[in-house]
């Protein structure tokens, strides 16, 4: 009998592949060992609500962790179907977000060089929480879906950093602002001062991510095409130290300025690390530019100045090194990678959604 038990409880992690991980990848392990279930849309919810009653969650990237960004929010946009809400785990067809070209319900476009082509460079999201009076799961399905944020038209310009929206009830917000290069002064400086001088709170965590346009574009990353692999890695490694110099710098000053409102809580702060190239899938003037060689390198010269700032890394690597078949143009993951990643770092953002399979949902 105990056979037949292991063998039933086998075939049951086997159907949790099949159905969450549909191109062969596996539920995530705990520290311990354990297997974790997937998030749906209303674990992310509950667990936010033990938040602040308005964490906010910011996303400055680039393309890769715009996908991400949509992949959550497609999460959080099924939860009124309660468990039914993970289809989207399993869904053949990536959530449109990830396309460059995407810009449904966009909050700004810009021109950036080198190409100068318009893109939509922010997106902002909100989502109704359950109440601390209802913290029991079956009472979350009644809650309303993602609603987007509709830009004040008579405020002036798009403010990222602007006060959340009034809104009745605790809601998560959800920011995305389009990061290109490792450090690009005409478009950083202005979100550091807006974080410095106008932001009226700070956000619970700010998730960082870019390396791919260094890559592409090298003559203006500080470096050349023609230059070798450490040197491209020494150029992005100094561009990467002026901002984190420069971020940290803003986020003190804003502690300080909002100390008086006892906000005095350092956001957490997250970087995606620099993902696998499928060179097959590059064109042809991509492939000199971009290779995994230069990520790794990337990534290794990255890792201490992350580790003195106090950033901690998210692996986006090995999980894409290892699917080059999933990357339609060789540098994006769209479908189960890329959602795999979303759920390893929602499990960043949401602590206290670390848990186990077969544990109560309470």
């Amino acid at each position: 009998r105990s056979a037949l038990t292991a063998l039933a409880f086998l075939a049951l992690l086997l159907l949790l592949a099949l159905r969450y991980y549909p191109t062969g990848g596996a539920p995530e392990a705990s520290a311990s060992g354990a297997v974790l279930t997937p998030l749906c849309g209303r674990d992310v919810l509950r667990c936010a609500s033990g938040l602040d009653p308005q964490p906010w969650f910011v996303v400055y990237g680039d393309s890769v962790s715009r996908g991400l960004f949509f992949d959550i929010a497609e999460l959080i946009e099924a939860s009124p179907g309660g468990r039914a809400g993970c289809a989207a785990l399993g869904s053949g067809q990536p959530h449109p977000g990830h396309s460059a070209n995407y810009s449904d319900n966009c909050v700004l476009f810009e021109r950036r060089p080198p190409t100068l082509r318009s893109k939509c460079a922010a997106f902002e999201f909100v989502a109704a929480l359950p109440s601390r009076r209802r913290r029991r799961l079956h009472r979350v399905s009644a809650l309303h879906s993602l609603a987007f944020v509709q830009p004040n038209a008579t405020a002036g310009p798009y403010r990222p950093l602007g006060p959340p929206p009034r809104k009745r009830g605790e809601v998560m917000r959800l920011g995305f602002r389009l990061k290109a290069f490792a450090w690009e002064a005409g478009f950083d400086e202005p979100w550091l001062r807006a974080l410095a001088d106008e932001a009226a709170a700070l956000p619970d965590a700010i998730v960082l991510s870019f390396g791919l346009w260094d890559m592409q574009y090298p003559q203006q990353a500080g470096s050349s095409s023609g230059a070798s692999v450490a040197e491209r890695a020494a150029a992005f490694a100094a561009a990467l130290q002026t901002f984190l110099s420069r971020l940290g710098d803003a986020i003190d000053a804003a502690l300080a300025r909002l100390s008086a409102r006892r906000e005095r809580k350092r956001p957490r702060l997250l970087w995606l690390s620099v993902g696998a190239i499928a060179s097959r899938a590059l064109p042809a003037w991509k492939v000199k530019l971009l290779h995994s060689n230069l990520s790794r390198a990337f990534n290794d010269a990255a890792a201490p100045l992350l580790r003195r700032a106090g950033v901690s890394v998210l692996d986006m690597y090995t999980e894409s090194s290892a699917h080059p078949e999933a990357s339609p143009d060789g540098v994006h993951y769209p479908g189960a990678v890329s959602r795999s990643h979303a759920q390893r770092l929602l499990r960043q953002l949401l602590p206290g959604c670390r848990r186990a399979e077969g544990s109560r949902e309470s």
